[in-house]
């Protein structure tokens, strides 16, 4: 393969370990969280478990602020990244969540 090839099969591989360990990625009901031309933000459910995947199409940096409640996510709720690196926590009863130009990231909420 070559150093692009592997790069994605990297990546994908992520993505089908992260599927594999969330039934709410899996099973999970679907709530639309924000939809413009170049953002997109989704939540995934199931029980207490909750996802959050958030894409940015533009050339530009994306701030988006996204409802907590409409997302399932309680007062104080910290959620982990999961292709990257970093957070975002359930403030005023909202998520910011702050993307760099066309990129995309998962966010999860597991109960433990």
């Amino acid at each position: 393969r070559t150093r692009e090839e592997q790069q994605l099969f990297a990546q994908i591989q992520r993505l089908a370990k992260l599927r594999r360990e969330s039934a709410a990625l899996r099973q999970g009901s679907t709530v639309l969280l924000h939809a413009s031309e170049s953002a997109l933000v989704y939540g995934r459910k199931l029980g207490e478990e909750r996802v959050i995947a958030a894409f940015n199409n533009s050339k530009n940096l994306a701030t988006l602020d996204i409802s907590a409640f409409d997302a399932g996510v309680r007062e104080g709720a910290k959620l982990s990244a999961r292709l990257g690196a970093g957070s975002v926590t359930a403030s005023d009863g909202r998520l910011r969540i702050v993307l760099p130009p066309r990129s995309a990231e998962i966010y999860t909420l597991n109960p433990r």
